[in-house]
């Protein structure tokens, strides 16, 4: 009897299993069945908590810009520790390279391309460079849209094999889906770039991704309760016609003939919403304000 009560449990348990991959869920909640980088972008941009979420962690890592010493233990700055404290300081190295890591939470990865003056273009490889730290012009963030791999390392015998040999660079700021500023398009040498991201690699994951569907689902509560609060200030109005109307009257009362009354009175009621010290006056019809009532999301009572 036990026996046959497990199996009929197992059953229905996989029963219920069966039946609920029938169901669509991002379909029915209205997520997105795939996550690509414009929508985290704009999820970043414009959601507060998906905004706030990346500022804490940047400013928590970025506390403190770093400093590059010598040795360990406690000594006076070297020549060469200062030369360095002034480069990064002077060309804003460290503020660029935080840049890069905001980027890389938001993308799946991001990257720090190195501006470094060694007399080759920017696909070819970087041997030797004169000057030292110095040879580092500067730092390009660019966010996971921006710098793309164009070409894989294919043979086996080489030491990079399976990793990036070029990268696409397009350096278009992304802001309201228009190019802005000076736009370049440039092969780059993987030894000019330094990948960000949660793996080291262009295959990371964006922080937000976990949370995407939540995010989406405090959206429509914000939304909502603000458009609700806001229809019920502005209070829409139910038009119903009094037995004792005249609607001709009426008509020639607003300068109309009968047939474009709905079109005038719709206008009318509409210019009344638009502000709140109007008034609303029409003869034979009463004009009945609808409510709007928003059910605030509270934390349940055990």
């Amino acid at each position: 009897m036990i026996a046959n009560e497990r199996t009929a449990h197992a059953l229905r348990a996989i029963a219920a299993t069966m039946a609920d991959q029938k169901h669509d869920h991002n379909g029915d909640f209205g997520y997105p069945d795939h996550i690509n980088f414009p929508m985290l972008y704009g999820m970043w941009d414009r959601n507060s908590l998906a905004g706030a979420g990346v500022s804490r962690i940047s400013d928590t890592v970025w506390r403190e810009m770093p400093r590059l010493q010598e040795r360990e233990a406690s000594h006076s700055e070297t020549a060469q520790e200062k030369l360095i404290r002034e480069t990064f300081d002077d060309r804003r190295l460290w503020q660029k390279l935080a840049e890069a890591h905001m980027r890389s939470l938001v993308g799946d990865y991001g990257a720090a391309i190195l501006r470094i003056a060694d007399g080759k273009a920017w696909h070819e490889p970087v041997e030797s460079v004169a000057g030292g730290i110095k040879a580092i012009w500067d730092i390009i963030p660019a966010w996971e849209s921006q710098l793309v791999v164009s070409k894989w390392e294919q043979n086996p015998r080489a030491a990079n094999y399976g990793q990036p040999a070029l990268y696409q660079f397009n350096e278009v700021q992304i802001e309201d889906g228009k190019p802005r500023g000076t736009v370049r398009s440039m092969q780059i040498h993987p030894d000019r770039v330094l990948i960000w991201s949660s793996t080291g690699d262009t295959f990371g994951r964006s922080v937000l991704r976990h949370g995407f569907n939540s995010l989406i689902d405090y959206a429509k509560v914000i939304g909502a309760g603000g458009e609700g609060f806001w229809k019920a200030a502005r209070s829409s109005m139910q038009l119903e016609v009094m037995p004792e109307a005249k609607l001709q009257d009426l008509a020639a009362a607003m300068g109309v003939k009968i047939d474009e009354l709905p079109d005038k009175l719709d206008e009318a009621v509409s210019d009344f919403g638009k502000g709140y010290d109007k008034s609303l006056m029409m003869q034979g019809i009463k004009a009945t304000p609808v409510g709007v009532t928003m059910t605030a999301p509270r934390q349940r009572q055990n």
